[in-house]
């Protein structure tokens, strides 16, 4: 699988590019195969690829707002997940 790149950023100190495990979101460098913090094995997806969206883009695709998404995540009417502070549903 191929590495996902967005929201990589250089790491002044060392000068080395670094981005946030999927699970924890702990800096770490982009090349990792393992998290340093959570042990998690870094296998890096594009949510995009797989019809995840944010509730924002999902509350304008379906003219709807942000809180009535959420609540359908909540009442576990739309699959959604947080991740790295950020909450993801299931656009099919």
């Amino acid at each position: 699988m191929e590495k996902q790149r967005t929201d990589s950023q250089t790491d002044e100190k060392s000068n080395t590019e670094t981005m946030q495990c999927p699970f924890c979101c702990e800096t770490i460098p982009i090349e990792s195969t393992e998290c340093r913090t959570c042990g998690s094995d870094i296998v890096f997806f594009n949510p995009a690829a797989l019809g995840w969206i944010t509730v924002a883009e999902y509350a304008a695709a379906t003219s709807t707002s942000e809180e009535e998404v959420m609540s359908a995540v909540c009442h576990g009417d739309l699959d959604g997940e947080l991740i790295c502070g950020t909450w993801l549903v299931l656009h099919e």
